[in-house]
């Protein structure tokens, strides 16, 4: 019970950290990847965004089409460069879909918690009833835990997943800067 509490606190703040990079979601559940506190990346009809955290005008685009702009400025790019920034693209829509998934169920999961505690109410006024005390009780509120704990267990096997993803991300990242010299420019990125 003490894990799916500590996995419910973790998802419903949804910040999942790895390596100084985050993912957060407020309450519109449209996630966010943070990379060293210099840049926001996010999904926005259909692009992929990349922005500056300290002067949000200076941004990468990475369209549905796989064309890449650069602060408004269409960046050509070789066979090579277009590979990576289409598997940059494709694992920024998975990751922000597997956080959004991963928020969700937590929200769910957060809900079933607090039917926990409404069962454990009504057990209470259960108890007075001669067939029911509170070994029954326990029993019951057991049984609800477990099976909470192995939703929480699975969804920490996702959140892992995640943060797998997250660092593949971060070093495709890291080698656009390299490949790209419109990237490179920008100190930010």
């Amino acid at each position: 019970m003490k894990k799916s509490i500590l996995i419910l606190m973790l998802i419903s703040a949804f910040s999942l950290h790895a390596d100084g990079n985050r993912i957060t979601m407020g309450f519109s559940m449209k996630p966010r990847i943070q990379f060293h506190e210099d840049c926001r990346i996010y999904e926005r009809h259909n692009d992929v965004y990349i922005v500056s955290d300290e002067d949000r005008s200076e941004r990468v685009i990475i369209t549905d089409k796989n064309e890449l702009l650069v602060n408004g400025k269409t960046v050509e790019t070789d066979s090579m460069q277009a590979i990576m920034t289409q598997q940059y693209y494709d694992l920024t829509v998975q990751c922000l879909e597997d956080a959004k998934n991963i928020g969700k169920a937590g929200a769910k999961m957060g809900w079933e918690g607090a039917k926990i505690g409404v069962k454990a109410v009504t057990g209470v006024f259960r108890m007075i009833l001669p067939d029911y005390d509170a070994d029954d009780l326990e029993r019951d509120m057991e049984y609800e835990s477990e099976k909470i704990e192995a939703k929480a267990d699975i969804l920490e096997e996702k959140a892992d997943a995640l943060d797998e993803k997250l660092e593949e991300l971060e070093d495709l990242h890291y080698d656009l800067q390299t490949e790209i010299e419109e990237l490179g420019d920008l100190l930010w990125f």
